[in-house]
């Protein structure tokens, strides 16, 4: 019998002439995949032997794991981790188990049970952070991979700006979470760094990647245009999660530049400069010709940041200027 860690592998016909080697194998440490699980249907062998290789995590959310069969439960956490896909809980269940004080015997039992993974969040109920940091220490004694949520998902609570990068300073310092997830919801708006129409409020995200880096932290983003935009501007390797299970080879295809959204980006999309060069070369790229006070408002960037971005990639030659002065469009290349 065939194991099935053994199937599964990448198609090879045309790979290397096609596609450019931008990512990496599993255990992945950036660039992941997380699907969201809602249980509504069983993972077939089909799906996994298509997609097991591109998914890094599987995360059944909400309270879900409380409403069906133990045996179907420890079942489906066994299926995918026969095929090197870790299973966690989202943070909803973890939040009511600590309104109700038995937070630690839901880890006790979610081990036993087989689970590899955790989130530890506030989204729903206030929880200080340091409770949340001495939860995530309990998971993570427990042997579990501890993913660190930050963010409320009630559009009428959401936190500022400066709130957020307070919380996840301190949960790297803390320096027992895996990775902090940023808020996304299923629904992809009101949440952290996407709008009430789900589009991507860049200086939140910019904000967000300049103090951290992309791979500390994972977003959620349901929707292709979230996950093609964040793919552009923070590179092929971004960690993604609620990512619909029937939609991980899309998400790949964009990864890799197969589809119109990213075209060629990987080979073709090497922006030199730091994350604001590389967010002034997208929106260039996304809305057109603009002029330097236009680039300063949509970023939310001070003028100087903007100024210097636009020279990095004038050097390079990504951009080009069109007229003198303060009159000058800046076009992208």
């Amino acid at each position: 019998m065939v194991s099935p860690r053994g199937r599964g592998r990448k198609a090879e016909w045309l790979m290397e002439d096609l596609v450019p080697e931008v990512r990496e194998g599993k255990p992945r440490e950036a660039g992941l995949t997380i699907v969201l699980d809602k249980l509504s249907q069983r993972p077939t062998e089909e799906w996994l032997e298509m997609a097991s290789r591109y998914v890094d995590y599987a995360k059944i959310g909400w309270g879900l794991p409380l409403l069906v069969d133990l045996r179907d439960l420890t079942d489906r956490v066994r299926t995918y981790q026969e095929w090197d896909i870790s299973v966690g809980v989202g943070g909803t269940l973890l939040e009511l188990a600590e309104v109700k004080g038995v937070s630690s015997h839901l880890l006790d039992r979610l081990w036993e049970l087989g689970f590899d993974a955790v989130e530890v969040s506030s989204g729903s109920v206030d929880i200080p952070l340091e409770r949340r940091l001495r939860l995530i220490e309990e998971a993570s004694d427990r042997g579990f991979r501890v993913f660190a949520e930050v963010g409320k998902k009630d559009p009428a609570r959401q936190m500022p700006l400066s709130a957020v990068i307070g919380e996840i300073s301190g949960i790297l310092k803390h320096g027992v979470a895996w990775k902090v997830v940023i808020e996304g919801r299923e629904s992809g708006k009101s949440a952290c760094i996407f709008d009430s129409h789900g589009n991507i409020r860049w200086g939140w995200l910019t904000s967000l990647a300049s103090t951290f880096g992309p791979d500390s932290l994972v977003f959620e983003a349901p929707f292709t245009h979230q996950q093609a935009a964040l793919i552009k501007y923070l590179g092929p390797n971004v960690n993604l999660a609620n990512i619909s299970p029937s939609e991980v080879l899309s998400l790949e295809s964009l990864r890799l530049g197969l589809r119109g959204d990213t075209f060629m980006m990987p080979s073709s999309l090497d922006v030199p400069g730091g994350p604001s060069s590389k967010f002034v070369y997208y929106l260039l790229k996304h809305e057109g010709p603009l002029p330097t006070r236009e680039i300063v408002r949509m970023t939310g960037l001070p003028r100087r940041t903007v100024n210097n971005a636009l020279r990095i990639l004038r050097e390079a030659g990504f951009v080009t200027a069109v007229g003198e002065g303060r009159t000058a469009v800046w076009v992208a290349l």
